[in-house]
């Protein structure tokens, strides 16, 4: 009832602030958001070994373009392996993400991906003969659980780590 909240308190001020308003602003705001340290430096460290390195992001588009920014995404992912689904007409649900990603990355003989959610991102991957990779969730913070005797075995990483530079 956040909205409703804020309609409230600006009605107060003899100021009126539609739900529509509010949710466009919300989702067109640039975050504060920043990458961990940790995050940075294996990033840093695959690309210094030479791996190519995508993004595949579900999310309405400016929402996920301005965390894009925020983020500074591209001081490791080059332009073109970066897929916003949403931009695409598609999402991680679909094969079409990942099949746009190989397609940009020709030549590749080998995928990667790494994810934490179980509902939708290893189940293409893994159908496409990727290696998948779950990042833990020990405090149940995503908003969906990684309880993974609850979903199909394709839906399933094939490996499970508890930090990122266990990748390296």
């Amino acid at each position: 009832q956040a909205f409703e909240r804020v309609m409230d308190l600006a009605a107060k001020y003899g100021v009126s602030v539609s739900i529509d308003t509010q949710l466009s602003v919300y989702r067109s705001q640039l975050p504060d958001i920043a990458i961990d340290d940790n995050t940075c430096a294996v990033l840093e460290e695959l690309r210094r070994r030479g791996y190519l390195l995508g993004i595949i992001t579900d999310g309405r588009p400016v929402g996920q373009l301005n965390k894009l920014a925020a983020l500074q995404v591209t001081r490791f992912f080059d332009p073109e392996y970066v897929i916003p689904t949403a931009l695409f007409n598609t999402d991680k649900t679909e094969e079409t993400p990942f099949a746009m990603m190989e397609a940009r990355m020709e030549g590749v003989c080998s995928f990667t991906y790494v994810g934490d959610n179980p509902f939708k991102d290893f189940h293409y991957p893994n159908r496409r003969g990727w290696d998948t990779v779950m990042l833990a969730d020990p405090e149940g913070v995503n908003i969906h659980h990684q309880r993974l005797e609850e979903y199909p075995r394709d839906f399933r990483p094939k490996r499970i780590i508890h930090s990122l530079s266990e990748l390296l």
